[in-house]
């Protein structure tokens, strides 16, 4: 579960959970009540292991970065009113959590192996790990 505050100029929140078959939603909370944004996406085969909001002031998009029991790391953009999403890797082993850097141009990608791997974006959907 990944909450974010007004984000991007929007008056209200926003959280987004994952399930174990894989889908990912996105609810609103309107003075304390919880509505579905959105249908459910169907984000990954198999569990979701976490999800994270990615910082992006003065955007009018969002992004969300997953992670899954499908050995797959995933960005999702909601722009122009509709998801989108592409894979940042394809990961060795799986992987369990993601979090992004305060200013949102770094991610890190953990590992159950006790690893961890920083991904940065050169240019928009173009992302390099930047450790080995």
């Amino acid at each position: 579960m990944s909450f974010i505050d007004a984000p991007n100029g929007c008056i209200d929140s926003l959280l987004t959970a994952a399930s174990a078959d894989g889908y990912l939603f996105v609810l609103e909370i309107i003075n304390n009540n919880f509505s579905l944004k959105m249908e459910p996406l169907a984000a990954h085969n198999g569990a979701i292991n976490d999800v994270a909001w990615r910082p992006l002031p003065g955007f009018k998009r969002y992004e969300i970065a997953t992670c899954g029991a499908d050995m797959n790391v995933k960005i999702w953009t909601y722009e122009n009113q509709k998801w989108s999403s592409f894979t940042v890797c394809s990961c060795p082993e799986e992987p369990v959590a993601v979090k992004w850097s305060s200013c949102g141009f770094l991610l890190s990608v953990s590992y159950g192996s006790n690893t961890t791997k920083i991904w940065r974006e050169i240019s928009y959907q173009n992302w390099k790990m930047i450790n080995e």
